[in-house]
């Protein structure tokens, strides 16, 4: 997916991946949403019942797992090409990278249980350098920063594949890596969509407002922090942001007086 914005010249493509995956080697076992929806649909009298240990999901669509894709690893030897094709043969100017909801998707369907502080742990060490110095390797003329993943409502619709706690373990670790440095990777900046998401949230108390901060699900953010997050990468383009008009003001989930 691409598009272009004239009034920047600004080109933005977005190409998706499966996540660090079950054991952080950018490869399969990941999290099929398939195989989660079929089991829900299953036991709708009930509550949703987690896939028992050690159980994986059938790739070959015998279970209704019909979800296919390639291995993260594979995505990003491949982006290179498709960066070629999306915006002409120099390398873009910027690379973000992000890994978190299908991670912890990933580890509850694989494993049975939400992440353990071993898993995280392991996310923040090995596996997010990992990931990283793939990217890196692949985009060595780019500049590369890793975006923090937002907090999830308090209701939404993944709650039994993640905590609110995760989230900020998640985050925790990220500025940890990058404390006084800025980079969370040897050369890899850092745009803090958690931190958008937080001061959204901390500037209001009416409940109402805060939900409109998501979508329908609860978990992906809704128009307000996108724009701003968008912001944080127009900014690091030089390019000018995005600004709500006075008269939209009053439809959006924040209170007066918030910067937008």
């Amino acid at each position: 997916m691409s598009c272009f914005d004239q009034a920047r010249n600004v080109s933005i493509a977005v190409l998706c991946h499966p996540g660090v995956g079950l054991n952080g080697d950018l490869d399969a076992p990941f999290w099929n949403p398939s195989v989660t929806h079929e089991m829900t649909q299953a036991h709708s009298n009930g509550p949703p019942r987690r896939i028992p240990k050690n159980t994986l999901p059938d790739h070959g669509g015998n279970n209704g797992a019909h979800w296919k894709y390639e291995p993260t690893w594979k995505i990003i030897e491949d982006a290179p090409n498709f960066g070629h094709i999306t915006f002409g043969p120099q390398p873009p100017d910027l690379v973000v990278v992000e890994s978190s909801l299908w991670d912890l998707a990933s580890w509850w369907q694989l494993t049975g249980h939400q992440a353990t502080p071993e898993r995280l742990e392991q996310w923040c060490n090995k596996d997010v350098p990992y990931l990283l110095k793939k990217v890196t390797d692949a985009f060595p003329k780019s500049q590369v920063v890793f975006r923090t993943a937002p907090q999830v409502a308090p209701e939404n619709k993944g709650a039994e594949r993640w905590t609110h706690a995760n989230f900020e373990t998640m985050h925790d670790c990220v500025m940890r890596r990058s404390a006084g440095t800025g980079k969370v990777f040897e050369h890899v900046g850092v745009i803090d969509y958690h931190e958008i998401m937080d001061k959204l949230i901390s500037s209001t108390s009416d409940e109402k407002l805060r939900r409109g901060l998501w979508l329908e699900d609860g978990y992906h953010p809704s128009d307000v922090p996108g724009r701003l997050y968008l912001n944080e990468i127009f900014k690091l383009l030089g390019a000018e942001p995005l600004h709500v008009p006075p008269q939209a003001r009053a439809k959006l989930p924040v209170e007066d007086g918030y910067d937008l």
